[in-house]
């Protein structure tokens, strides 16, 4: 609980940072925002599930000892940046003695005022939600019908990892070359493709290579909405409508993997227990359908470029 909780103090303030430091061009924002994605995937979905594995082998303290470390050399480079460096884009816009109460209607207000942010930030909720009815059972799913065990689930695991480290790089690229509105369009597309890939073909080679896709795609989104948000949120605010615009989007994570057991079970009454597993993906596929058509319609780099 606590380990989440400054996590995501960490990711928002470090977010905050960074149209502090580099401006509010947005194409530098996502060159920036890309490279620290990429940067973040490898480390948490490459690189540190292999020393961890490793660790174990040496004992089975080993990998928090090392953790425990590794937080504290992080916290010492964090100690580098200058306490000055996004201060105006952090203090409270009123004074400095305003309530965290205040602060936080503040940046709600502002998020559910601007359309195009709330349409946004209640798009990645639905993301969200598909995504983890489809995941919520995936265990499970992994188990029973694609027959995998330990050692290639984790093999099955790394798609997502070459996904997610390939997409920091690409993405801006990508929004660079076919605009912020298309790049949003293809990412929710693309999810909706992954969902009903698995569905149709659960076999681990072809779940590998649409994990590959799904966290491209994931990232594709996540890249150019925060550099978005980054480039047209009033300085002073920001922390706090990204905040508000977190909740929403990660809101709906559990609500998903309730679901995503729901319908397992429901299903189960009424069809084998594989066709219930598979079902869950049915479902995320359509629901991101209903967000690629809100995508489509309603976020378009016309509406973001003005």
């Amino acid at each position: 609980l606590t380990i989440g909780s400054l996590e995501v103090l960490r990711d928002n303030a470090g977010q905050t940072l960074v149209p502090a430091m580099l401006g509010r061009n947005s194409a530098g924002l996502e060159r920036a925002n890309g490279q620290l994605w990429a940067v973040e995937r490898g480390a948490n979905t490459l690189l540190g599930p292999a020393v961890g594995a490793l660790l174990v082998g040496i004992g089975l303290a080993s990998p928090l000892f090392v953790q425990s470390w590794a937080f504290v050399i992080a916290g010492l480079f964090a100690m580098r940046i200058s306490a000055s460096v996004g201060t105006a884009h952090i203090r409270p816009g009123t004074t400095a003695e305003e309530s965290w109460r205040v602060a936080l209607r503040a940046g709600i207000s502002h998020l559910w005022r601007q359309r195009l942010l709330r349409t946004i930030a209640l798009s990645l909720g639905g993301l969200n939600l598909a995504g983890w009815i489809g995941s919520g059972t995936y265990i499970l799913f992994a188990q029973e019908v694609m027959g995998v065990g330990p050692v290639l689930f984790a093999v099955v695991g790394f798609g997502g990892a070459i996904g997610g480290v390939v997409g920091g790089f690409a993405a801006p690229r990508i929004s660079d070359r076919i605009g912020s509105g298309p790049s949003l369009a293809l990412a929710t597309g693309g999810l909706t493709a992954v969902a009903l890939t698995i569905a149709i073909a659960p076999v681990w080679p072809v779940v590998m290579a649409a994990s590959v896709f799904e966290f491209f795609f994931i990232t594709l989104w996540s890249i150019v909405t925060l550099s978005f948000r980054q480039a047209v949120v009033p300085a002073a605010l920001f922390g706090r409508v990204n905040a508000a615009h977190r909740f929403i989007g990660w809101g709906a994570i559990p609500i998903g993997a309730f679901i995503s057991g729901v319908l397992v079970t429901l299903v189960s009454n009424v069809a084998s227990r594989e066709v219930a597993l598979r079902s869950v993906w049915v479902v995320a596929a359509a629901t991101y359908a209903c967000v690629f058509a809100t995508t489509i319609t309603r976020i378009t780099s016309q509406r973001m470029d003005s």
